[in-house]
C-alpha cells in the first residue's frame, strides 16, 4: 500500500520500478553494477558479454560498457554525461514518464500534467514532492525527460492471444499482473 497502491503496473515509485537485475552465465566474472539501468538496455548487455554485435540502431546500450581513454573528452565536448539517468513510462489510465537521477527523480503525468520531484537520495520512500522548493532542478529534468520521449523509438509487436492454465492464471494474480 505504499503510495496508496496495493498492486504494481499503476505507478512508477521506486517501489514499484526499482527491481535488482541479476543476470548468471557460465564461465563468466561477476560483475556488479549499481547504478540504475533501463529494461531496454539488457539485451545490449547481454550480447556484449557474448561478445556479439548489436546493431547500433536500438535505442538501448550495454551498462557494461568499458569507458575509453577520451571518454572524459567526449563528456567535455557533448555536456552532460547521459549516462547517469534512467527512464520509465507507464501508459494505462494515467500517461506516466520518469526520469531517475542517483539523487533526483521528476515523474510527469501527461494527463493530469502533475509534476512530482523527489529527492531519492534524502527521502527514498518518496513522500515530499518537492517541485515548489526546488523547482530549478524540476524544471531541468522536465526538459530532458521531454526530449528523451520526443526521441523515442516506438517499437509494435503483433498482438498474440496466449490461453492460460488455472495454476498459471493463479500465478499472475498473485503477483499482481492480473486483476
Amino acid at each position: 500500500m505504499e503510495h496508496g497502491f496495493l498492486t504494481h503496473g499503476n505507478n512508477l515509485n521506486q517501489e514499484t520500478i526499482n527491481i535488482p537485475c541479476i543476470v548468471k552465465l557460465p564461465y563468466r566474472e561477476e560483475r556488479t553494477v549499481k547504478e540504475h539501468v533501463n529494461l531496454i538496455d539488457i539485451m545490449p548487455t547481454i550480447l556484449q558479454l557474448l561478445n556479439s554485435d548489436y546493431p547500433k540502431h536500438i535505442a538501448g546500450k550495454s551498462f557494461l560498457k568499458e569507458e575509453g581513454i577520451l571518454s572524459w573528452l567526449a563528456k567535455l565536448l557533448l555536456g552532460e554525461d547521459t549516462s547517469n539517468y534512467t527512464f520509465a513510462e507507464i501508459s494505462k489510465e494515467n500517461i506516466l514518464k520518469t526520469i531517475i537521477t542517483p539523487e533526483w527523480k521528476y515523474i510527469y503525468n501527461y494527463r493530469s500534467k502533475e509534476e512530482i520531484l523527489y529527492n531519492i537520495k534524502s527521502d527514498p520512500l518518496e513522500l515530499n514532492n518537492l517541485m515548489d522548493k526546488e523547482t530549478r532542478q524540476g524544471i531541468r529534468l522536465r526538459e530532458k525527460l521531454f526530449n528523451w520521449a520526443s526521441n523515442l523509438n516506438t517499437y509494435y509487436s503483433k498482438e498474440q492471444t496466449l490461453q492460460l492454465t488455472p495454476e498459471e492464471e493463479e500465478k499472475l494474480k498473485s503477483i499482481g499482473y492480473i486483476h
